[in-house]
Formats: structure tokens, C-alpha cells, sequence
């Protein structure tokens, strides 16, 4: 559903386009493909999009350059050039030196694909794996076959591997579910998929990356006989217990919405991070072990995500607020 790539820098040499124009066509079909579910690895702390912003002002077609230039850009507004380790012998400056920092990564994080330029041949240097031409990438069937959507078990079995390429880098999230409850199964746990995220989101392998994580809820669908402030007060019991046991570094807020002007309840279920959006067809319960019951996960189109984005991140959605909370 949301697909992780490393790009060697050489795929942007001007080289390449000069010899061919086909090149340039390709490497914007590559990035419009990454902005649809993808992320690409910004390797050496930034280093590669200092790289390659350098080789793009090579390039003789001004036109192209500019539509590969606009199309990076949007991958960095929308979060999707996403940072990888510095390498410690310094600055790379030749194609090994990115192979051997992109094999760093792929250990931690096991990229989906890594794309090389033409002059490069797969056969010379096989330890990272899956790696492939940029007319390689664009032809590859699996690459082809990218769904936006999957098909999710309510158990954690089936949330964990769904919910890891979505939150490992991400340093936001809000999680809308009207039915979203603080305890698991009325014990003294947090409730359990809100752990899974919580312990999920900003680990990427070499360092733990602190965010914002937002609750949404409301109270008439979970208990309607208990007071919102009560069910916040549980909220932050149950938070600050799992802060203390946990030592997480994220920031928990909790929203209780009630009717709209409309007299209608909250109903939206999303996960909305600062990259990508998800629309479930199913409240986030979560069992332990395996479960027969499913739902459907899918990727919301970058309007909806920013529309929905917007108004949760920033709580102000046309329903009332009965209240809220911070923990952290």
C-alpha cells in the first residue's frame, strides 16, 4: 500500500538526458509514481537532494529540468523525501559510495526497490538485493502492480506490517474513530492499537523520531452514560501509564466531538499522518491473536488527505467539541 525506494543519484545525471530524452520522461514518470503511494530515501541526512539538485542544473532542457524540479518539491511539501542516516566516512562522491549507504539502509529498513542509473549493471553488485534500471523500475511488474489498498484482519498480526511502512517515518498522526475506546478489553492497558501506533510511528530502524499523536473520538458512541470529562480523566490514565512504561516520546492529544450543526455524529474512520492518509471501513478494534473478522485499508487521494489533514490536525471540524486533553 505505501511502498519505500532508494534512488542513486546518478539516475539524475545529465548525461543521461543528453544522450537520450527518453531519460527525462522517465524519471518524471518515476516521481509521479512515488507521489501516488511512495516515499523516496533522502540518503546521507539531506545529501542526496543536495546531490541532486546539482546534477538537475546540468540539465540542458529547461523544461524538463523545471518538471522534475516541481515534482521533487511536492514530494518534499508533502513529507515524502524522507531522511536516512549521514555517512560516517563523510560526503559520498562516487556511485559505490551510495550503494554501500543505501545497503545501510535497506538492513534497518528493507527498501522496496532501489533504482540505479543505466550505466550501472545489477549484476556487478548484488548484496542489497532488489535493485533494477529506471526502465527496469517502470517495466517491473510488481512495481506496475502497486495497490493503494489492502485487506486488514482486526488483530495485530495483520495491523503491524500495515501500519509500519505508513508510520515509520511519519511524525504526526491523527487517529479518527468515533468508537475509539482508552482501555483494551476493560483492563488497565491502554488500548491496544493505540500502543501499536504509539510504538510504531518515528521508529525507523536507527533512531526514534518523537511526535504528535491525536486521538479523535466520541464519547455518545462509546459510553454515553459517563461524562466526557470522565472519559478523559480515564484517557489520561491510561496515556500517562503507558508514557511511564513505555518511555515513548511522543505527544498524545485527545479530542471528544460531539453533533454537528446538522445533528450528526462524528463517523469518519482515518489514519492522517503528514504524508499520507488511510480510510478504514472498520473501527481500529484490535485482538491479539488472529481473527476472522477483516476490513478494508485504502489510501486517500492527496485532496482528501489534506482536506481531512487540515481540519482534524487543527480540530476544527463543524461537529461541537466537548473536550480535550494533552498528555506529554
Amino acid at each position: 500500500m505505501l511502498y519505500e525506494i532508494a534512488i542513486t543519484p546518478d539516475v539524475f545525471d545529465a548525461a543521461h538526458v543528453s544522450r537520450d530524452r527518453a531519460h527525462g520522461v522517465e524519471v518524471r514518470e518515476l516521481l509521479r509514481q512515488m507521489l501516488v503511494n511512495g516515499l523516496i530515501a533522502d540518503l546521507d541526512k539531506g545529501g542526496w537532494r543536495t546531490t541532486v539538485d546539482a546534477d538537475l542544473g546540468d540539465w540542458g532542457d529547461p523544461a524538463a529540468k523545471d518538471k522534475v524540479i516541481a515534482l521533487i518539491n511536492q514530494l518534499g511539501r508533502h513529507h515524502r523525501l524522507v531522511r536516512h542516516p549521514k555517512r560516517l566516512e563523510g560526503r559520498p562522491t562516487s556511485q559505490d559510495h551510495w550503494l554501500r549507504l543505501i545497503q545501510d539502509s535497506h538492513r534497518r529498513v528493507g527498501f522496496d526497490w532501489i533504482v540505479t542509473g543505466e550505466d550501472f549493471c545489477p549484476d556487478d553488485w548484488r548484496p542489497i538485493g532488489n535493485v533494477m534500471s529506471l526502465t527496469g523500475i517502470l517495466n517491473a511488474e510488481a512495481f506496475e502492480g502497486r495497490r493503494r489498498s489492502r485487506t486488514v484482519r482486526l488483530c495485530e498480526q495483520d495491523y503491524e506490517p500495515a501500519l509500519v511502512p505508513l508510520l515509520r517515518h511519519a511524525k504526526s498522526l491523527d487517529i479518527v474513530d468515533p468508537f475509539l475506546k482508552p482501555s483494551h478489553g476493560g483492563t488497565e492497558r491502554l488500548n491496544r492499537f493505540v500502543e501499536l501506533c504509539a510504538n510504531t510511528m518515528g521508529n525507523r530502524g536507527h533512531a526514534l523520531l518523537p511526535g504528535v499523536i491525536r486521538l479523535h473520538m466520541s464519547p455518545n458512541k462509546i459510553r454515553p452514560t459517563r461524562s466526557t470529562d470522565a472519559l478523559l480523566c480515564e484517557w489520561r490514565e491510561r496515556l500517562e501509564r503507558f508514557r511511564q512504561r513505555s518511555r515513548t516520546l511522543h505527544t498524545f492529544h485527545v479530542v471528544a466531538w460531539g453533533m454537528s450543526p446538522d445533528d450528526e455524529e462524528l463517523h469518519d474512520r482515518f489514519l492522517l499522518t503528514d504524508q499520507y492518509g488511510v480510510v478504514s471501513g472498520n473501527s481500529f478494534t484490535s485482538g491479539k491473536t488472529e481473527t476472522t473478522r477483516k476490513t478494508g485499508w485504502t489510501l486517500l487521494d492527496d485532496g482528501e488527505w489534506e482536506s481531512h489533514r487540515t481540519m482534524y490536525s487543527n480540530a476544527i471540524l463543524p461537529h461541537a467539541k466537548l473536550g480535550e486533553l494533552r498528555v506529554g
